[in-house]
């Protein structure tokens, strides 16, 4: 479910598009957010709304194929040794066969569900290739590993002894039937997702969304299980589940940028229990890091510093719509910094959330490199003379009005 937030990013064309859209929405649905946030709050005290609730959502965007795979492996698991058969059943049997029993490589196009089986995987396409799961089983912290063999002791000892010998290779076959599968699958996926996200408007997609990449959601998801973890009634498959979880979170949120290292640090030495501690600790040292700066995201009523921040908000749409050039915002930003309306942040801050209160993206380039050039000032300039006239018939029409806010 985690790895939903790329499929966004790419839906929207860029993490900046998708940023945008969240935001704007977040602007619109703050009581939605709030009681989003709440209801994973209530997870420490048993109750799973919100979690059954997103479950739901990704279960709708699931391709038929999908759901029958998934039925196959509940009957399956619930006894019917015969489900195994129904897989031959599926669209993509063949392929999905091919790839994990014989070891032949697939690529998948994303955008139109196509998948080929080849021996010269091209760029630009999703390669399965089952040779990928042994470094996933290295990378394991060793009570995974020794819970998985004691799981398959345990089976092997009820089987008669005539099936004990295949077992072992049947066990192997499954989990990269499964792994191929659900990659097979991801294109129905992708398209049921763009539905939610661009035509549905899906609030639980986008909540979770911005709780992930600017809340530090997985860092307070890692609180609530650690919670779980020191629960006596707790059984040892569930102790299991919720530390592989907590190692998931905070393994994910570095790899991806959304939280640091050091961030987790604090997280393992101040918030959580021993066992969750050593979970974190271990992701912490084994996650590559994210490098570069995170895009920064604030709301205009953050930056703001006037006591009617709605009266300013309105005055600014004013001014606006009078200056409605392509340099409009950078005059914006001169007369709110000269008339101390905002607070100290970059231009792209102030851009960024410009375009939420508005509605619609603006481009940067022109009045970022125009208020660059109030800023140095170049009075002197002959060729910057109309431009300083222009600023003064501006701060003498508009400086007493904004400073009036204040």
């Amino acid at each position: 479910m985690i790895n939903l937030f790329s499929s966004i990013v790419d839906i929207f064309k860029g993490k900046e598009r998708a940023d945008w859209v969240v935001q704007t929405w977040l602007r619109d649905h703050a009581e939605e957010y709030k009681n989003f946030v709440a209801g994973i709050d209530k997870m420490a005290e048993g109750n799973m709304t919100t979690v059954f609730e997103m479950y739901r959502m990704m279960k709708e965007c699931m391709p038929p194929e999908a759901e029958q795979y998934y039925d196959m492996l509940l009957n399956l698991f619930s006894g019917n040794q015969n489900a195994l058969m129904e897989i031959t059943k599926l669209e993509h049997a063949n392929e999905i066969g091919e790839c994990a029993i014989n070891g032949k490589i697939l690529e998948i196009n994303i955008c139109n569900g196509e998948i080929t089986i080849t021996d010269t995987p091209r760029s630009g396409y999703l390669v399965v290739n089952v040779s990928n799961l042994m470094g996933f089983w290295d990378s394991l912290p060793l009570y995974n590993k020794a819970y998985c063999k004691e799981q398959y002791q345990r089976i092997l000892s009820t089987m008669p002894k005539a099936l004990q010998d295949g077992l072992y290779d049947s066990i192997i076959n499954l989990v990269k039937i499964h792994y191929v599968a659900n990659l097979v699958f991801m294109p129905g996926m992708m398209a049921n997702l763009y539905d939610k996200a661009v035509n549905q408007k899906e609030g639980m997609l986008y909540a979770m969304y911005y709780f992930v990449t600017y809340d530090h959601g997985l860092q307070r998801m890692a609180k609530v299980f650690s919670k779980v973890v020191t629960d006596e009634t707790s059984d040892l498959d569930g102790v299991t589940v919720f530390k592989s979880t907590i190692y998931r979170l905070a393994h994910t949120s570095i790899s991806n940028g959304w939280d640091s290292k050091e961030e987790w640090k604090d997280v393992a030495d101040k918030n959580v229990n021993d066992e969750a501690w050593k979970e974190i600790m271990y992701a912490v040292r084994n996650a590559k890091a994210k490098h570069g700066k995170p895009t920064e995201q604030k709301s205009i009523d953050e930056l703001l510093r006037c006591r009617n921040k709605e009266e300013a908000k309105a005055l600014m749409i004013e001014f606006l719509k009078e200056q409605d050039g392509l340099y409009g915002l950078a005059f914006l930003r001169w007369v709110l910094d000269r008339t101390g309306c905002i607070r100290n942040v970059s231009y792209m801050v102030y851009h960024r959330a410009m375009e939420v209160m508005l509605g619609k993206q603006v481009g940067f380039k022109k009045p970022q490199e125009r208020y660059g050039l109030l800023n140095n000032q170049f009075h002197e300039q002959e060729n910057h003379v109309r431009i300083w006239k222009q600023v003064d018939r501006i701060m003498k029409k508009w400086q007493p009005r904004f400073e009036g806010l204040k």
